[in-house]
């Protein structure tokens, strides 16, 4: 399965978290982020069952056909993307994530020392685990067969959430994303797609 060097870093930003706080990344994540946040819709997925209700998921494989992924076992990301979750709860953690609800103000800071990542678009900005799309704040992902794009736009207050169910084409979603944020935040437009060597599932 392809990754990335984020995916591969929140993996061992995951095994840190175990080592130093001595649970499970499981525990650790329920005990500060979901419960704290009510996220009572968010999961932390182990096997290959979905919660219901949901939608199905759709990929093409390398060189073959469209495959229906939603009985595919998705917890092979771990710290990097095997968490489970609803539109209202994301809504919820996109604003709090992006603003740092959840960290001291000495981490937020930090986290928002933006440096350019040409890989993931024209004036794509990164941060500590946080993009910045022309002011847009977040982080987008992917699994086979699904893409959120969770962004909070601080000047406007504004709290945009794209679930999509298919990453068959994964450039098509990130120029969807750019037209709904051309209708609801036509002062942050949002920046060119990614070089096709970076838009790879993460």
């Amino acid at each position: 399965m392809p990754t990335s060097l984020p995916s591969l870093i929140t993996v061992l930003l995951g095994l840190a978290i175990e080592k130093a706080s001595g649970q499970s990344l499981q525990g650790y994540l329920e005990d500060h982020i979901t419960r704290p946040e009510n996220l009572t819709h968010t999961v932390f997925v182990t096997d290959s069952a979905f919660p219901s209700p949901h939608t199905e998921g759709y990929t093409k494989l390398p060189h073959g056909p469209i495959v229906n992924t939603t009985d595919w076992n998705m917890s092979w990301g771990w710290a990097a993307g095997n968490l489970a979750s609803t539109l209202e709860d994301m809504h919820t953690w996109t604003r709090d994530g992006a603003t740092g609800n959840l960290v001291s103000p000495a981490s937020q800071r930090e986290r928002e020392q933006f440096r350019l990542a040409p890989s993931e678009g024209a004036g794509s900005l990164y941060g500590l685990g946080l993009e910045n799309q022309n002011g847009w704040i977040g982080h987008n992902g992917n699994t086979p067969g699904f893409q959120t794009y969770a962004y909070y736009l601080p000047p406007e207050d504004t709290t945009m959430v794209v679930m999509v169910n298919s990453s068959i084409d994964l450039v098509g979603v990130w120029n969807l994303v750019s037209d709904i944020v051309e209708v609801v935040g036509p002062a942050h437009l949002w920046p060119a797609p990614p070089t096709a060597e970076a838009v790879v599932p993460r």
